[in-house]
C-alpha cells in the first residue's frame, strides 16, 4: 500500500473516533443528520471526493451500509 493511501485512512479513522466520540447520543433525526452532514455535506454531497455520495440513496441501501459499518 502506498504512503498517501494509509495516509488517508489513519485520517479517515481519527476523524471517525472525534465524531463518535462528539456526538455519542444523538436522538433526534435532525441531530443525527447533522453528524453525516459533517462528512458528506448538508446537501448529502461531500467536498472531499474520497467520501460517498450520499445524497439520493435509497433508504435500505443507507441502512445496510450504515449496518455492515457499525459491524
Amino acid at each position: 500500500m502506498s504512503r498517501k493511501f494509509k495516509t488517508s485512512i489513519g485520517g479517515l479513522l481519527i476523524v471517525v473516533l472525534v465524531l463518535a466520540a462528539a456526538h455519542p447520543h444523538a436522538e433526534t433525526i435532525e441531530d443525527k443528520a447533522a453528524v453525516c452532514g459533517s462528512c458528506h455535506g448538508e446537501d448529502g454531497i461531500p467536498p472531499d471526493k474520497t467520501l460517498p455520495v450520499i445524497w439520493g440513496q435509497h433508504q435500505g441501501y443507507l441502512y445496510l451500509q450504515l449496518r455492515d459499518f457499525k459491524r
